[in-house]
């Protein structure tokens, strides 16, 4: 017999769950509780990106990075989180943006010398998405100068997908309340990794 089957009443009136059922039915209902609360707390508290998670994470935005520093514009356009598209007046505009700024450093004769990333930080909820930091160090030559950058790169995601978009988070060095904007809804007390830009 169906443990979960309902037991006909006699007098026609619907049928209920049979006395016997009862604890079953309790476990089933409590499982359930348990798997949405963990759910809930995994959204609302964010978490720590595994080993495996972290290197591929680095691995993307290392394949990005070369292709931006090859000059390809639409790499960089197709990793690049929507959060900033209203920004820059939409998304066509964005796009003459960026086309039109790689073309521009391709000309200017940027070399890019040195880039390491570090390890990503924790994950932040960031309502319908959650955001990690990830630290970046980068020596560019421009001119016969050298420059060190120490900065980082926004990675963002919606909640329960695996495909991180990407922002620059060097630009948050004259703007800070920029990143409140990108995501109002992440804790403006969240810590940022070093900002910083030295000429060598």
């Amino acid at each position: 017999m169906n443990p979960w089957a309902l037991n006909a009443r006699r007098d026609g009136a619907p049928p209920a769950l049979a006395l016997t059922d009862a604890p079953q039915m309790l476990m089933k209902t409590l499982t359930t509780l348990l798997l949405t609360l963990s759910c809930l707390v995994s959204s609302v508290f964010g978490g720590t990106l595994t080993e495996t998670e972290a290197d591929d994470l680095k691995k993307d935005i290392n394949s990005m990075m070369k292709l931006f520093e090859s000059g390809n514009a639409q790499a960089l356009i197709d990793h690049t989180h929507e959060v900033i598209f209203e920004l820059a007046g939409g998304k066509e505009a964005f796009e003459a943006l960026t086309k039109e700024a790689v073309a521009q450093v391709m000309k200017s004769g940027v070399k890019f010398l040195e880039s390491e990333l570090g390890t990503p930080t924790e994950v932040h909820p960031a309502g319908k998405y959650e955001v990690c930091f990830v630290p970046r160090t980068s020596v560019m030559e421009f001119q016969g100068r050298k420059v060190k950058s120490v900065a980082f790169m926004i990675a963002a995601r919606t909640p329960g997908t695996k495909t991180w978009k990407y922002l620059d988070g060097s630009s948050l060095r004259e703007n800070p309340e920029m990143l409140g904007k990108l995501f109002p809804d992440l804790d403006p007390k969240v810590v940022l990794p070093t900002n910083t830009v030295d000429v060598l």
